[in-house]
């Protein structure tokens, strides 16, 4: 699965949480698209084995829910 962010004042990669609604959750270091300022993307393996957090892989059964979730440090007016 690859994720994809949008964020024209980020300078560095872009950390995004990607978790499903069975329990399991991943941190992805997005980096930087070398030919598109302000985009970043970043993958995760998916399986359908029971949930490991943290193990790199998402764990991931049929009907379940996968949610990115992204922090903008900075909006565009100085604020989180």
């Amino acid at each position: 699965m690859t994720a994809t962010v949008r964020d024209s004042d980020l300078v560095a990669n872009a950390v995004v949480t990607v978790s499903t609604s069975g329990g399991d959750s991943e941190t992805l270091i997005l980096s930087p698209d070398p030919f598109t300022n302000g985009r970043f993307s970043g993958s995760v393996s998916l399986s359908t084995d029971s949930p490991g957090i943290e193990n790199g892989i998402l764990e991931v059964a049929e009907g379940e829910t996968i949610t990115v979730g992204y922090s903008d440090e900075n909006d565009g007016s100085g604020e989180s």
